[in-house]
């Protein structure tokens, strides 16, 4: 069990049902020295989340029980200031859609690699720090115009 935090916990929170995914970014993350939560589902994060506020979120869209949408709409009515990536290998346009509306700050496709979400973390950090607001794909700002024509998703 890990201990009771009242105040926002710094570092990764992974939700992936591939234990593969989890142990690798475990590793990967772990080895630089950033704090690395891991779980291999929606409910399991949501009952530690009661009593721990994640920094950052990543978790993966297709889950057992609750999807990624599905937490991060939860997440939103606990910690809704918390930063938020959605992992996907089955992206869409509505899947795209419902994250911006959620307030998901990035969609990183499958497959990816470590670094692809150190990158990501990195640029939503730093975009933080300077309160740069919008919507991103694979580390790249969609812009308003392209919201509605964006076809890269199928």
């Amino acid at each position: 069990m890990q201990e009771e935090h009242s105040g926002k916990q710094p570092g990764i929170f992974l939700v992936d049902d591939d234990e593969s995914i989890r142990r690798s970014l475990e590793f990967y993350f772990r080895r630089k020295r950033v704090p690395f939560f891991s779980f291999a589902s929606a409910e399991e994060a949501l009952a530690y989340f009661r009593t721990t506020r994640p920094e950052l979120l990543l978790t993966d869209y297709r889950l057992p029980g609750l999807n990624g949408l599905e937490l991060v709409r939860e997440l939103n009515g606990i910690y809704p200031g918390c930063m938020k990536i959605l992992i996907t290998g089955h992206g869409n346009l509505d899947i795209a859609a419902e994250a911006m509306r959620l307030g998901v700050h990035d969609l990183i496709q499958k497959p990816f690699n470590a670094e692809t979400i150190q990158s990501a973390v990195k640029t939503l950090k730093e975009r933080a720090r300077q309160d740069l607001r919008g919507f991103w794909v694979d580390g790249k700002k969609v812009e308003e115009s392209q919201k509605l024509r964006w076809t890269q998703w199928k």
